[in-house]
């Protein structure tokens, strides 16, 4: 192989990897609003792109090879999708126009699905908790629901360590670590802030 062909190998490589991402939306009863992709800098939101979506509330925003952290989706701040991207995905997910906080759909991004797979198994744990919650607030002395309290606070706590000790390198695990008491599980948290100073070394 001649040095002229490594060079243009070489090249190739280089251009692929500063190719920019592509984030495609469809949204539900956003026609004609500007979506706008955004990174955290000093701890607020600066746009990097934005699309105007189409009557159909569809879009496709071109954005640079950024490193895994948390960027944000919005629609002129009225609502906010937290993304967990990396340089090499391309993200596609659906949405209503009401709850772009709740996706109904995310494809290509590990992450992502992660973080929202999480959200969505603490709002149904929140939901069937203040089911018992009123049950109890009816009756202190239904026993019943007491043991269904119990029971269901045991078992999401399980749920949260595990998840966070099954993907203890993805930042997603910051959204269940808020489910956790710092002091009884400080052993826990260090071993994720360990984790993501590898996974997530220049993160804000």
């Amino acid at each position: 192989m001649t040095l002229a062909v490594v060079a243009a190998l070489l090249a190739g490589c280089i251009a692929a990897s500063q190719q920019s991402r592509t984030i495609t939306a469809q949204i539900d009863g956003a026609g004609g609003k500007t979506l706008y992709f955004d990174k955290f800098v000093g701890n607020k939101p600066v746009h990097v792109d934005s699309v105007l979506l189409d009557a159909e509330g569809k879009g496709t925003l071109s954005i640079p090879a950024l490193p895994l952290d948390f960027y944000s989706m919005t629609l002129g701040g009225e609502q906010i999708l937290v993304l967990l991207l990396d340089s090499a995905e391309n993200l596609s997910f659906t949405a209503h126009v009401d709850s772009l906080q709740d996706p109904r759909s995310v494809e290509g991004s590990v992450n992502t699905g992660l973080l929202h797979q999480f959200f969505k198994d603490a709002q149904d744990f929140d939901a069937s908790k203040q089911i018992l919650i009123e049950r109890l607030k009816a009756d202190r002395n239904d026993t019943v629901a007491l043991a269904e309290y119990a029971r269901l606070n045991t078992g999401f706590t399980a749920y949260v360590k595990g998840f966070v000790q099954q993907h203890m390198g993805s930042p997603a695990v910051l959204a269940a670590l808020n489910r956790l008491d710092i002091q009884q599980e400080l052993a826990l948290f260090e071993q994720v802030k360990d984790s993501l100073r590898k996974s997530i070394p220049r993160s804000e």
